[in-house]
């Protein structure tokens, strides 16, 4: 039942067509009923479009899947229901219903769809190693976390760099990882709130003009896992809100009265949904883009919310499948580390 339902309804796409083909035949005969009387009274004018027949039956499916989502989430283990919450928010399972195109980067092979749709109920992979480089239990939610072998700051950085690109589009003036202004004594101010007085602080992405013309605003990413231990029970609004809070304890002060700008958190789950912060950034620079090129916005955030899906889906997947530590192998021997002094010593 879960895996049958449609994929914007956490299901991964195809349907149980022995429980559709009866609803869609209600609903056929429901919106044309019009049209067949019509027909069997001989009018010559066609009724116009039943409207309401159609929000009605958008209404009943709306409420199937309601009743459907909680009664899954009521049977289902704490992970899965996590993992259905998340399957349900916007934007999360454009993956699972974009045509495999190349050129954009919206292609798995078989071994990435496999595992992703196994992420996507947080079903535990085959193949995975018992324990990591690092010493630690090696595990779904390990991996996803684990900071050595540096998948998670690709994981970031990837973020960063397509905003970035994207700011690029609409504002001259887009600088990645800009240093802020140092604090002297003319700012009082408490670090003790967790304010960032650091010398040499920096944030992701800057760009001049974004919210108001001429000024500077300042964004910073952050990529959080919601099925880690300390934040599985905690609703992911609460996860996104709780994390906003803290980039903005930490820069908003200094950003606004030190540097004269603005700072926005972005923050992202490992499955590609975004806070409240961060889907107002898009809903702004996709407004920004569809001006600037005369497109319809909804082409534009249809495009954007696709590419961050593909994205963090495939972050994740490296850091699941990607190689922490390479095998040293002794058998080898000498290997050399300044290839120009080695050739002089040689006299090749």
């Amino acid at each position: 039942a879960v895996v049958s339902t449609q994929s914007g309804h956490y299901g991964r796409g195809p349907t149980n067509l022995q429980d559709r083909a009866p609803r869609e035949y209600s609903a056929s005969r429901l919106i044309t009923s019009e049209n067949v009387s019509a027909i069997k009274q001989q009018k010559m004018c066609v009724p116009p479009f039943n409207e309401y027949a159609v929000a009605q039956v958008k209404g009943n499916l709306a409420e199937l899947y309601k009743q459907r989502s909680s009664s899954a989430k009521h049977h289902a283990s704490i992970t899965l229901r996590r993992a259905l919450e998340l399957g349900e928010e916007k934007g999360a399972s454009n993956w699972l219903t974009t045509l495999p195109l190349t050129e954009q980067g919206f292609v798995l092979n078989r071994n990435e769809f496999t595992d992703a749709l196994n992420l996507r109920y947080y079903r535990e992979l085959r193949g995975l190693p018992s324990k990591c480089p690092c010493g630690q239990q090696f595990g779904l939610t390990h991996a996803l976390n684990c900071k050595t072998g540096g998948f998670v700051h690709i994981r970031h950085d990837s973020l960063r760099d397509l905003n970035a690109k994207l700011l690029g589009k609409v504002h001259k003036d887009v600088e990645k990882e800009p240093s802020l202004i140092p604090i002297n004594n003319s700012h009082s101010t408490d670090n003790s709130n967790g304010n960032n007085t650091a010398d040499g602080a920096r944030v992701d992405i800057r760009a001049r003009g974004f919210w108001r013309n001429g000024q500077s605003a300042f964004f910073d990413v952050r990529v959080t896992n919601p099925f880690s231990a300390s934040a599985i029970k905690t609703p992911i609004s609460k996860i996104f809100d709780n994390h906003e809070r803290e980039k903005k304890r930490e820069y908003n002060w200094r950003i606004m009265n030190v540097d004269n700008g603005t700072f926005t958190p972005l923050v992202y789950t490992i499955s590609g949904n975004v806070g409240l912060e961060c889907g107002k950034f898009y809903n702004h620079l996709c407004t920004k883009i569809a001006n600037k090129n005369n497109e319809k916005y909804s082409d534009v955030i249809s495009w954007v919310r696709c590419k961050v899906s593909f994205m963090c889906l495939k972050n994740a997947l490296m850091c699941l499948r990607g190689t922490r530590s390479v095998k040293k192998d002794n058998n080898i021997g000498y290997v050399s580390d300044d290839f120009k002094y080695d050739v002089m010593q040689c006299r090749f």
